[in-house]
């Protein structure tokens, strides 16, 4: 058994209450109209996998410009902002 100052320090019954929880949960699919920040670990490894001309930070550049297109969070490129004063 863990000390109770582990216990406390690791917050266990906590973390079990929030297990136990999560278990009686059932899985929720939602189509998304932009791949969500957590699909891009996955993404990078199967385009690395794939044999392509397209540069892998070029490919990613152009998903995150099509998703923030789609989502209308689009920033204009880097020669249209406006300078920052110091």
């Amino acid at each position: 058994a863990l000390a109770a100052d582990t216990q406390r320090a690791l917050a266990l019954p906590a973390t079990e209450l929030a297990l136990h929880w999560t278990i009686g949960l059932r899985p929720q699919l939602q189509v998304l109209s932009a791949p969500s920040p957590f699909a891009l670990a996955l993404m990078v490894e199967r385009f690395r996998e794939q044999l392509s001309t397209e540069k892998l930070a070029d490919r990613l550049a152009r998903i995150v410009a099509d998703a923030e297109a789609l989502l209308g969070t689009a920033k204009p490129p880097p020669s249209a902002r406006t300078p920052r004063r110091a």
